[in-house]
């Protein structure tokens, strides 16, 4: 079986690893990581594991980015400019009853037809106030926060 994962708090990343001859699939997605905050652009910066993951693989970093993390999230996993979900302003709060669209499929979904499967780790905040919004349903496993932050002991 191929597995998906997702993982990160302040970090989202895809790990895709096929169990055939089909590519490995890494997305990293940084909240708040400036230009010079990356080893390849500034050597003061210590980060051995993901200099040797970027080193061999190919970096992004040419793209549109959104100013906050559940529009940067929504964009990445359904392919659409947040705008176009509805999920494109601030974050929700813990107390407001939204979430991404459920009618927008995410990436894991497609991989998923792929035989993928996919675990998430981390940061999901793109809405759970209701069952439908909450990661598990479109991800195999899902440890971490539904929300935007949380206490790291």
């Amino acid at each position: 079986m191929k597995t998906l994962e997702i993982t990160g708090v302040l970090l989202g990343c895809l790990l895709v690893v096929p169990s055939n001859s089909l590519p490995n699939i890494v997305y990293i997605l940084v909240d708040d990581l400036g230009w010079n905050d990356v080893p390849w652009h500034n050597p003061e910066v210590l980060m051995p594991n993901l200099d040797a993951m970027a080193s061999s693989g190919l970096i992004l970093e040419q793209s549109y980015s959104q100013p906050t993390c559940s529009p940067s999230r929504t964009a990445l996993l359904t392919g659409y400019y947040p705008y176009r979900t509805g999920y494109q302003f601030m974050p929700p709060n813990n107390n407001e009853p939204v979430g991404l669209p459920t009618s927008f499929k995410i990436l894991p979904e497609h991989l998923a037809k792929l035989g993928y499967s996919s675990h998430a780790i981390g940061k999901w905040h793109l809405g759970y106030c209701s069952p439908e919004y909450l990661p598990q349903t479109e991800l195999d496993s899902f440890y971490g926060f539904w929300t935007g932050e949380g206490l790291h002991k």
